[in-house]
């Protein structure tokens, strides 16, 4: 079984989306270290070209998005029509999206106002302890694999 180790077979791939690389520095090289294969974007319109292209082959496991991100509009109306909900920020664009796709999310952002009393998605703060927010993708995404 997969799990807690690392093996290569059970190798699960995650995208991670923020417009600020060095943000997510630290967590990409501690997801990598704990065998995923991650790969990272800066925008709404990339993080959603990632998702079409990885049907075709391996798709995400796991999205972690910032809330707030650069985006061309116009690219994306393709996209609104499978949005059940919205609009919101574009992280929100973003996880509603993945809902109809069946991709689990986290946000990761330091915009506290968005993270306190928020029941609808998981969120973590960018100040948060690294290793929970590994402890917590780790079980979501060894749950789907179930």
């Amino acid at each position: 079984m997969c799990g807690s180790g690392s093996s290569s077979a059970c190798e699960k791939r995650i995208l991670l989306v923020d417009d600020q690389p060095r943000a997510i520095e630290g967590l990409k090289r501690d997801l990598e270290a704990a065998g995923f294969s991650v790969v990272c974007v800066r925008t709404l319109n990339q993080a959603w070209r990632e998702i079409e292209n990885s049907r075709d082959q391996r798709p995400f496991d796991l999205l972690i998005t910032d809330l707030y991100l650069p985006f061309d509009l116009s690219e994306l109306e393709s996209y609104r029509s499978d949005i059940k909900e919205g609009p919101f920020n574009q992280g929100e664009m973003l996880a509603a999206y993945l809902q109809g796709k069946g991709i689990p999310y986290f946000f990761y952002t330091s915009d506290e106002s968005f993270y306190r009393g928020n029941e609808k998605h998981k969120v973590f703060m960018k100040s948060e302890s690294r290793e929970a927010l590994l402890e917590k993708i780790k079980e979501t995404v060894w749950e789907r694999a179930d």
